[in-house]
């Protein structure tokens, strides 16, 4: 074995000069061009943004583009491979003039230091935001209308090395009254008064359970969203602790969605986010619903209540009317519109596992909260259920949060995305006339619309009940995608001015339950 070692060197003596070189690494020579980038405008992936053709139904290729407003928009440069970005700059060309304050740059003129191109970062910006390289804010005026521009992204290596372009072709146009969704930024009353049922929860054989509703002309007394409440359990004989707690469950529905729609924390438009005003019934300065016209200037929306007994069986959890390209104020509070509380509740009632979880705290058969001793520790923000040494305790706290967590989730997805109806969304068709609402068996869609809807992959806002899961919202709180996204903030032009029908009776559309 030792004679073996030294003929291979392995106890022998050190190589020699020569030998030492032979194992030496070779040069690896210069390094590798940067990745080709990835170039899009208000951050829309590739199957949206007009740069692949879509298919419908196995037919075949389609082109499209969009069409962006001279009033300004973003231009996002990725890594095309995904990853986070490495030194590389971005170099981005027009195939048009640019006009960068008081100064026009050629066609073929690097923008990206005029454009202010760099990670600018996007609060409403989506995963995609990961692979970020650049983005750039193309400013009002910059460009002028054009039936075809040009944008091409480079990157640039620090040895200088440039990766493969990418472009994209854009239309540019005015965003004229007629096509402008927000000349003026809206404001929305959200209210949770409305009284129209009686509510009654019945236990089915199955250990799930059921509520009966009936319709009454004067209301019961009870605002319909608190009778919702208290069927699932939250509200109880405890007036102290059910009137923190529906205050608890109605901040959480308006945090979700000022989130949704990119407002502040008072539901004001921020400068990054959809330019309306999100108040509730009851909040300083907010509208009085009893004074609401077409010329009141404000749109409202009902929380609570149930649709008609046929909406009911179809699982429909709300209603909107549907106003193309926000022209107009929509009242989304008469009956059989708005958002359906008790609807939304019966779905989860009616599910095996909800109603498992729900037993505990039933009006019917259980203990509602705020009737257990140690149920009012739950409305301190540091109640630890672990300290307290009582299962019970723990488990129905645990049953609290769900519901403050996922419940709230519900209503305030699906208030979104009425409201999303009455601002607009989703127009039939493909850019620039449409969003792609209405188009069933597209290439890069989960599921088909069935009307003014799109199911892009991940959990967006404007999706169909039908195939929506909160499960999914674990990794996150549903978002518009980013086409729906763009027309909200202004940064498309969509439809044609002359083909919009003068304002008359909109259209309206009912959605579908969601999976608990």
């Amino acid at each position: 074995a030792d004679d073996a070692a030294s003929e291979v060197g392995l106890d022998g003596p050190p190589a020699d000069a020569a030998d030492r070189a032979d194992l030496q690494e070779p040069d690896p020579g210069p390094p590798p061009p940067p990745p080709r980038p990835r170039v899009t405008v208000n951050a829309i992936p590739d199957p949206m943004n007009g740069t692949v053709p879509f298919t419908q139904n196995g037919g075949p290729p389609q082109d499209f583009h969009l069409r962006v407003p001279t009033r300004g928009f973003t231009v996002e440069v990725y890594r095309d491979d995904g990853l986070a970005p490495g030194p590389d700059r971005v170099r981005l060309f027009a195939s048009a003039p640019v006009r960068a304050g008081a100064e026009v740059l050629d066609p073929g003129t690097d923008l990206a230091q005029a454009l202010g191109c760099g990670p600018v970062p996007d609060p409403m910006a989506g995963p995609s935001d990961q692979a970020l390289v650049a983005r750039c804010l193309v400013p009002e005026a910059a460009l002028v209308p054009a039936p075809s521009v040009e944008l091409t992204a480079v990157l640039e290596g620090p040895d200088g090395a440039a990766s493969e372009p990418d472009s994209i072709a854009v239309e540019v146009a005015d965003l004229v009254p007629a096509l402008d969704p927000f000349e003026a930024p809206d404001v929305w009353l959200v209210t949770v008064s409305r009284d129209l049922c009686d509510h009654e929860l019945m236990a089915r054989p199955d250990g799930t359970y059921d509520i009966l509703t009936t319709f009454l002309p004067s209301g019961d007394g009870t605002p319909d969203l608190d009778e919702a409440l208290a069927i699932l359990g939250l509200l109880s004989d405890n007036a102290a602790f059910s009137q923190a707690a529906r205050a608890l469950f109605l901040a959480r529905v308006r945090d979700y969605a000022n989130q949704i729609f990119g407002l502040d924390p008072d539901g004001h438009p921020t400068p990054w986010g959809v330019p309306l005003h999100l108040v509730f019934e009851g909040d300083p300065g907010a509208p009085d619903p009893a004074s609401w016209s077409e010329e009141a200037g404000f749109s409202m929306i009902a929380v609570g209540g149930d649709p008609n007994l046929a909406d009911i069986a179809a699982g429909i959890v709300g209603r909107a009317w549907i106003d193309w390209n926000n022209q107009g104020v929509e009242d989304d509070t008469v009956p059989d519109f708005g958002v359906f509380v008790t609807n939304i509740v019966r779905q989860a009632l009616k599910n095996p596992l909800g109603a498992l979880i729900l037993h505990e705290i039933s009006p019917l058969d259980g203990t509602p909260l705020g009737e257990y001793p140690g149920d009012e520790q739950f409305l301190d923000p540091d109640f630890d259920p672990t300290q307290s040494g009582d299962p019970r305790l723990e488990q129905r706290y645990t049953i609290f949060t769900t519901i403050l967590d996922f419940a709230t989730l519900a209503v305030a997805v699906t208030l979104c995305h009425e409201m999303g109806h009455s601002l607009g969304l989703v127009p039939n068709g493909p850019p620039p006339e449409g969003l792609f609402g209405g188009m069933d068996g597209l290439s890069f869609t989960d599921s088909d619309p069935g009307g003014p809807h799109i199911d892009t992959p991940g959990l967006n806002v404007m999706q169909t009940g039908k195939v929506t899961s909160y499960l999914e919202a674990l990794g996150g709180v549903p978002r518009f995608n980013e086409l729906n996204l763009a027309y909200l903030r202004r940064r498309l032009v969509v439809g044609h001015a002359a083909r919009r029908p003068a304002r008359g009776v909109p259209e309206s559309v009912a959605c579908t339950a969601t999976h608990p």
